[in-house]
Order: C-alpha cells, then structure tokens, then sequence
C-alpha cells in the first residue's frame, strides 16, 4: 500500500469520526446538526465565488457555502500543498478525540477545532507556523506572513496591502516594528515546537 493511499485512508477515516461525533452530540430535540469539513490545498479562498470572484464556476461548493457557515479568517502558513496539508490535518486529531471525549495525548502541536465549530468566530490562533528543514520556515498571520531561510535571508509580506505576496517589505522601513514582532514570534514558536 502507497502512502498516498493510506494518507487518503486516514483522511477518510477520520472525517467520518469527525462528522459522525459531531452529528452525535446532544442538541436540542427537533434540530439535527450536519458537518461538512471541507480543506482544500493549493488553492486559496479568493479563487471561488463563495469569496467572491466571478471568473470560477463551483455551483455546489456555491449551495453549501450559501446554506452553511463559510470560514473568512481560515488560512495556512504555505502558498504550496507540502506545508499547508500537514497543518490542516495535525487538528483533526485533537478534534476527534475531544468529540468523543477521550484523553488528548500531551505534546501535539495541532488544537481542536471543536471552538470553531461551535462558534465561527472564535479563534484557533493568532498565526501559523510551518518549518522547512529544522532551520528556516515561515510565520502566517491574517495580516502579514514572515519567512526565514536560516542564514540565507528572510521575507517579510504585507497581506492586507499584497494577498498575493509580489512585494517582499523585509528592507522597507515603514514595516521595521512589525518585522522585529514577525522575527521574535517565529524565534518563539521555533522553539516551542523543537
């Protein structure tokens, strides 16, 4: 068996546990309660019209979107498929096993995301953290996103001003404060996650 076969095995599996724990909790009698996870990488948000862009064509992810609650604050650390599934899927764990009431194993890095589902506006965290050979990685947050490469330099994006990330702002002095806040929060959960 491939390990592609067994990540989508695993993926399947745990997104049936997750959905048949949720549907399962107590609510009120009448009111049946459905979820439907869906995580998509490499891909970003504003590419479907459920965000608002009017080239693409997805008349059901449209229906969902329209009857269901949309994520808007919902985003990854990677622009690639390699760091942003891992990050995705180190949650569904601790989801589960909160679902269903057992003991959460000490030292996992990733957080239920029961809250979110409770309530669509609570948060997870502040920033996303994904490293790339135990030296560099990057920082995401939904306002900037910091990347370092060891000692071979570091990237600096605004994600208000520049969602797609052209313009590198690590040299623009405008950015000095929140690149110092970037390095030593990156610095922190660096070593936190070691």
């Amino acid at each position: 068996m491939n390990v592609r076969r067994i990540t989508r095995t695993l993926i399947c599996a745990l997104t049936l546990v997750a959905t048949a724990a949720i549907g399962s909790a107590r609510e009120p009698a009448g009111r049946i309660k459905n979820v439907l996870l869906v995580m998509s990488d490499d891909l970003k948000a504003s590419v479907l019209p459920a965000y608002g862009d009017t080239v693409c064509r997805t008349p059901n992810v449209d229906r969902l979107a329209a009857s269901g609650m949309v994520f808007e604050r919902a985003y990854c650390q990677g622009l690639a498929c390699a760091p942003s599934r891992p990050s995705m899927l180190r949650s569904i764990y601790p989801t589960c096993t909160e679902l269903l009431g057992l003991p959460t194993p000490k030292g996992l890095h990733g957080k239920s995301l029961l809250p979110l589902l409770r309530d669509p506006r609570a948060k997870a965290r502040e920033t996303a953290l994904s490293i790339h050979n135990r030296v560099g990685g990057g920082l995401r947050s939904a306002e900037w996103h910091y990347m370092k490469y060891g000692e071979r330099g570091e990237e600096l994006y605004d994600m208000v001003e520049d969602p797609d990330q052209y313009t590198n702002v690590v040299s623009d002095s405008k950015y000095a404060a929140l690149l110092e806040q970037a390095r030593r929060q990156f610095k922190a959960r660096m070593a936190a996650a070691r």
